[in-house]
């Protein structure tokens, strides 16, 4: 299970990924024995009943998808999409709510921009060294979307999986620490 979870972090989509199509979603992450596992399912055409017990990612905001799926309707390039899970999963990102400001309406700049943001997740994530610089400028590249997004993220569904250490109040133009806020 552990194993499984994993992949589907890699993986980024709602869906229990041994029901997915390998051809479709399993060609730009990593081999291992659970991938061949799942191109075999995709062959024999055998489908999971039981993947309610299996972990999957929810999404946290109306309007709100996964990142993956999303790049996935823009490119099928393996390479392409390669580079850009690698810096997914270096900033630790699923969601485009993970990488949206918090009124759901614009892109956080410092995601765009490959640095890693003032959170924490609370999920165990495999281990992704600094992606390399052409692995940014495509990334990069493919958030160009100016700094608004298509369709604005709406009302909060569910808790996030990242833990922020501060927060920025527009009003007061000021930082507000996790300590400030009484832990919250």
């Amino acid at each position: 299970m552990i194993g499984l979870s994993n992949l589907q972090l890699l993986l980024s989509s709602g869906t229990f990924i041994l029901n997915l199509s390998y051809n479709v979603s399993g060609t730009w992450i990593e081999h291992g024995w659970l991938s061949l596992l799942w191109e075999f399912l995709t062959y024999a055409k055998l489908q999971y009943h039981a993947s309610n017990i299996f972990w999957t990612p929810n999404k946290q905001r109306e309007n709100d998808s996964f990142l993956m799926e999303f790049f996935l309707t823009i490119t099928k390039n393996i390479s392409i999409l390669k580079a850009i899970n690698r810096c997914r999963v270096y900033l630790q990102l699923i969601l485009v709510s993970d990488i949206a400001t918090a009124d759901g309406r614009k892109l956080l700049p410092e995601v765009k921009q490959g640095s890693i943001p003032d959170w924490r997740s609370s999920l165990k994530w495999p281990h992704q060294g600094r992606p390399s610089k052409t692995d940014w400028n495509v990334w990069s590249q493919l958030l160009e979307t100016g700094n608004h997004l298509i369709r604005p993220l709406g009302r909060w569904d569910s808790c996030t999986h990242q833990e922020w250490d501060s927060y920025y109040h527009p009003t007061l133009r000021q930082h507000t620490s996790r300590k400030m806020l009484g832990g919250l």
